[in-house]
């Protein structure tokens, strides 16, 4: 397989504009991809997700606010693979105030989802002592100084453009989460 702009991880499951597939189950794939179907995917390329989780350890929680259904479903499954209880939701309506976050020990959210705006929320959740407290990682396309310097000042732990591989995505999930144990 080939890397795409949104990339994979070293095992080679992600979220792929570009792939190489053999041509007797291409259509296959491409129905597959089309109507969300990840585990029929999965299946066609040969690829077995695990999900392992240190014994001992309870799982951390980790909400994805993203409303593009493929990216949030590839760094939901690879997040997954690495120990984490991931969900995630594309949209305003779902996410009821800052109330909504107990439990989660952190949030990867994009600058500009549907019907929201994550820096206004990054400000809520700094504000309310009970979420104060959640780290949060910033997605987004925008890669210019002032978007980042804006996310960051809203109280984004981290900011991330699109185009990350989900490996440093995952490496950056972990160095953040270690600065809250």
């Amino acid at each position: 397989m080939a890397k795409s702009r949104y990339g994979g991880d070293r095992n080679g499951i992600g979220l792929y504009e570009l792939m190489v597939v053999p041509r007797e189950i291409y259509t296959k794939v491409i129905d597959a991809i089309e109507s969300d179907r990840i585990s029929d995917f999965y299946s066609l390329l040969g690829i077995i997700p695990h999900t392992s989780i240190p014994s001992g350890e309870s799982p951390k929680r980790i909400l994805i606010i993203e409303d593009k259904l493929k990216l949030a479903q590839a760094v939901s499954q690879s997040l997954t693979r690495k120990g984490f209880n991931v969900s995630y939701t594309a949209d305003k309506k779902e996410i009821n105030g800052t109330n909504s976050f107990g439990g989660i020990d952190l949030i990867i959210i994009d600058l500009m989802f549907r019907g929201g705006d994550a820096l206004e929320l990054c400000r809520k959740l700094r504000d309310n002592k009970s979420t104060c407290r959640i780290p949060v990682i910033i997605i987004n396309g925008y890669e210019d100084e002032d978007h980042i310097i804006a996310g960051l000042e809203a109280g984004a732990d981290d900011y991330l453009g699109k185009g990350f591989s989900l490996e440093e995505l995952s490496a950056r999930v972990k160095a953040v989460m270690r600065r809250y144990e």
